[in-house]
């Protein structure tokens, strides 16, 4: 299935950061305005214009070249979301080594495992000093950045196919060992048709994503396509607070408010009970939410409160957002949208036949996408695996519909298989979902008694009447669900497994 009214224009040579960034230098208007804020716990705000954004990179890249870094070195990028952290990305970039974003929250063990599998040369972190120097990875300042004084350095840049390596994200390791997914240079055209049919980016948008740097849909989506596009980004270096995501978006006037379903219902409970503060999400023209499915219910009340749909958006580590529902159209709350203008996706059954209206099938593209990965790092057996007959197969089970519009059923690895049936986890979660005291579930297998149930986690508004809410929670399911879906136990947790990526843990002790 191509749409066909958007074309990729790849050429043979292209960098991301000078496409990114320093093209604005010539652009009389665009050099001058902020780029970038940094808006810490307190709400202080940091703040650089495209051209000293630019120079910055610039003096890092100096930096980089001096200290023996060079194209194809990776670099192991350590730091909190900040201006600094994207400066250093860019800079790595810029002279065609490879980034490898990490969450901070990673310990010595995971990181271990990361270094074994990439070999860096070098690593640009605030913390665990010792532990790279032990493993005998150079680590790097960013202090240089402080610098005001003007310098004598060269400009530093390397000449970079399209198709090179650019930066290496981990995935989040659910199902063993995390892999590397390497992206090229490429990797932001092929996310264009994100900006230009999803966000529907212009350049005096001012986009929020309050997510980690590290994540790929904070970093690409939330930033580096905004300065892309010329647009500002407000980058959180604080705590999670929705109270301070709201006052944000009035502070700022945030044209393009985008963040994970979770945050979003958690913006919504935070409302249920503190009306007035709806009007400070007056500014915002367009929600946006990508991360995981999207329910109907959350979508439905959303608009009740602001008069505006939450548009979702689908990629994944391998393979920019491809599929949206896009503001400018009529949209299905509940379902994931339309193969974005550009792409070449289709969905198919076992026998790799593209399945017909209604039918449940797996998401594949095309592996000649641009958005698409090079590969897994150093590993071809695992590439092979999802890479096969010309096209990457996502994973995600979808069915279509008559209109084109796409309907999420589940990830195809975490189909539960319960006495010889087939149970969706997501159907279960979005139905206990509905019920106003519930913040969120999630469907696990665990064994008991040498048997696999399937048990259902509960996070709830508060611990009072635990054993009330659970019976409530069972009589309400009894009504929604068939017999065989019903979950064999209902547990009410303080709060969901997830992996540092924000991925359920299925599959528990």
């Amino acid at each position: 299935m191509l749409n066909k009214k958007f074309q990729f224009k790849i050429p043979k040579y292209f960098n991301l950061t000078l496409d990114c960034i320093e093209k604005w230098d010539q652009h009389s208007s665009i050099k001058r305005k902020t780029a970038l804020y940094e808006v810490d716990n307190n709400l202080k705000v940091k703040k650089i214009t495209y051209s000293d954004l630019n120079k910055k990179i610039k003096l890092y890249s100096h930096f980089l070249k001096e200290n023996k870094i060079k194209k194809g070195d990776r670099v192991v990028l350590r730091l909190e979301n900040s201006i600094e952290f994207i400066i250093c990305f860019l800079s790595i970039v810029k002279i065609g080594g490879i980034a490898i974003p990490t969450s901070t929250m990673l310990k010595k063990n995971e990181l271990e495992i990361i270094i074994k599998k990439t070999r860096p040369r070098a690593a640009i972190s605030d913390t665990l000093i010792n532990f790279f120097k032990e493993n005998k990875i150079k680590t790097l300042r960013k202090e240089i950045l402080n610098i005001k004084t003007k310098t004598n350095f060269l400009d530093y840049s390397e000449k970079t196919l399209a198709n090179d390596p650019c930066y290496i994200c981990f995935t989040s390791g659910s199902t063993g060992d995390p892999k590397g997914v390497l992206h090229a240079h490429r990797s932001i055209l092929g996310r264009e048709p994100s900006t230009r049919f999803w966000l529907r980016l212009k350049q005096d948008d001012i986009v929020f994503n309050p997510g980690k740097l590290n994540w790929t849909y904070s970093l690409g989506a939330g930033c580096l396509d905004c300065l892309r596009f010329g647009s500002t980004v407000i980058i959180y270096s604080g705590n999670h607070d929705i109270n301070n995501y709201l006052n944000i978006i009035k502070k700022f006037n945030v044209s393009i408010f985008m963040t994970v379903p979770g945050v979003f219902r958690q913006i919504n409970r935070y409302l249920n009970e503190n009306k007035n503060n709806i009007k400070k999400l007056t500014p915002v023209n367009k929600f946006i939410s990508a991360g995981e499915h999207l329910d109907k219910e959350l979508i439905l009340a959303w608009k009740k409160k602001t008069n505006k749909f939450i548009y979702e958006g689908l990629g994944m580590s391998e393979i920019s957002y491809f599929i949206s529902n896009d503001p400018n159209k009529k949209i299905k709350p509940g379902s994931s949208g339309k193969i974005q203008p550009g792409h070449s996706a289709k969905i198919i059954n076992n026998s790799s036949r593209r399945v017909k209206t209604g039918e449940i099938g797996e998401l594949v593209i095309n592996k000649n996408d641009p958005g698409l990965m090079l590969g897994y790092w150093k590993d071809k057996i695992s590439t092979d695996k999802k890479i096969k007959k010309n096209f990457f197969h996502t994973g995600d089970l979808f069915k279509i519909d008559k209109d084109n519009f796409l309907w999420f059923i589940s990830r195809k690895d975490e189909i539960i298989n319960a006495f010889g049936y087939r149970i969706s986890p997501i159907e279960i979660e979005n139905t206990v979902n509905k019920l106003n005291f519930v913040q969120e579930s999630a469907l696990c297998v665990k064994k008991k008694d040498g048997k696999e149930i399937t048990s259902l986690n509960i996070v709830i508004d508060n611990d009072k009447e635990k054993t009330i809410k659970r019976n409530k929670i069972k009589n309400f399911l009894q009504k929604e669900l068939a017999d065989y879906k019903l979950p064999k136990e209902i547990i009410i947790v303080s709060k969901i497994k997830k992996t540092k990526t924000g991925k359920i843990i299925r599959k528990t002790n």
